[in-house]
């Protein structure tokens, strides 16, 4: 993917459109990548913008 906004402009498009809910598009942007970068390392957003809500998330999940 040359330009990584294009993903999120085209995800939301697809929300617009009702193809997808708004749930389903935040799974897509936000859920799924924490889950997948912290199913090996719990600290993966450790130092980053995200991490107080990466940590809050995963304790809820909990």
């Amino acid at each position: 993917m040359p330009d990584i906004t294009a993903v999120t402009a085209n995800a939301y498009s697809m929300a617009e459109h009702e193809i997808i809910t708004e749930e389903d598009l935040r799974y897509f942007l936000s859920i799924h990548p924490l889950e997948l970068y912290t199913s090996l390392n719990q600290d993966f957003f450790k130092g980053t913008g995200v991490e107080k809500a990466a940590n809050e998330y995963l304790a809820a999940k909990k």
